[in-house]
């Protein structure tokens, strides 16, 4: 069994998403994080992804609709 190290794996891929970003002409991409709610682990989890955005060289926007918008609403 090999034991693969999560932490550094997620590093390189970082650096590299980091690079590519960085030559690409124009404006930035744009990663768009919808989170309805106030749950602990939902805030966490977009902190962290902005974060990760933000690292990568990407805009990150979260967009926070009402908590009793209906699932019809969110369909196109």
């Amino acid at each position: 069994m090999e034991l693969i190290d999560g932490n550094r794996i997620a590093a390189d891929i970082i650096r590299e998403l980091k690079a590519e970003v960085a030559g690409l002409p124009g404006r930035k991409p744009c990663l768009a994080l919808v989170r309805v709610g106030d749950d602990p682990a939902s805030v966490s989890y977009v902190r962290q992804k902005e974060k990760t955005a933000a690292e990568i060289g990407i805009v990150g926007r979260v967009l926070l609709p009402p908590v009793d918008i209906p699932q019809s609403g969110c369909s196109r």
